[in-house]
């Protein structure tokens, strides 16, 4: 039986509504998300829902995000900028999530400094919380390599970004406004992790759906998708909204 530990829980009910967990073992590294997605009006007008994927692939690597997804003033979309700069990259992932993060500080850097002067309420969610947060994944030197990337505003309003690899002792990452529901959800399930890796994530996202439904929150549901990366390569679980994208 591999064994599950948790590497940390970062989630914000600040956060873009979404569910995504990410676990890498020593033969496999696997990514679940819901596919409920969300959008506010600028103008404060209520929240609109649909369904989407939230997992990405790439030919180097997969990845999904919560948090600050686009802006149309600046041209800031954090899924396009992403898949790009990874494209553009050479090396071991590290060296391309590098990339991204050059390609991604400009834009996000305006659009952060735009909600802080037309939303200062949203822009005082998105301090208190993280301003982006994503996770990648890809197999490389004959391993799985599973990366949690978060930025951050600073109290001077500058962009904070930390970086977290998981390993095969730390090896459990959950993002997104899910996070709570999952962890009530461990503490009352102490045996959720002994059944194959797709089921318990499958267990993991459920929780945080149900208790969006329970409390008419309908920021987090929709089918779930799980991809999961091996020697042979990107292959869908459980294919949700997202299906073959490369």
């Amino acid at each position: 039986m591999v064994r599950w530990v948790w590497l940390a829980l970062f989630c914000s009910k600040l956060a873009q509504a979404t569910a995504i967990v990410a676990v890498v073992f020593p033969g496999a590294v696997y990514i679940a998300a819901d596919s409920r997605l969300t959008k506010t009006a600028a103008s404060g007008g209520p929240a609109t829902s649909s369904e989407g994927c939230k997992i990405v692939q790439t030919p180097v690597a997969a990845f999904a995000v919560s948090a600050l997804s686009s802006d149309s003033r600046t041209g800031f979309d954090f899924g396009e900028i992403t898949r790009g700069a990874l494209a553009a990259a050479s090396g071991p992932l590290d060296a391309r999530i590098e990339e991204v993060e050059q390609a991604l500080a400009p834009k996000m850097k305006a659009t952060v400094d735009g909600i802080r002067q037309d939303f200062p309420k949203l822009y005082e969610s998105f301090r208190k919380g993280k301003v982006g947060q994503a996770v990648f994944a890809a197999w490389e030197d004959g391993h799985p390599v599973l990366i949690e990337d978060d930025w951050e505003i600073t109290p001077e309003g500058e962009i904070h970004q930390e970086r977290f690899r998981a390993t095969d002792e730390q090896n459990l990452l959950i993002i997104g406004s899910g996070g709570d529901a999952i962890l009530r959800y461990v503490n009352q399930n102490s045996d959720w992790w002994k059944v194959p890796a797709p089921e318990a994530l499958d267990r993991l996202i459920h929780a945080a759906i149900d208790d969006a439904t329970a409390t008419h929150a309908d920021d987090v549901g929709g089918e779930i998708a799980i991809l999961t990366i091996d020697a042979n390569g990107q292959r869908w679980v459980r294919t949700g909204k997202c299906g073959e994208q490369r």
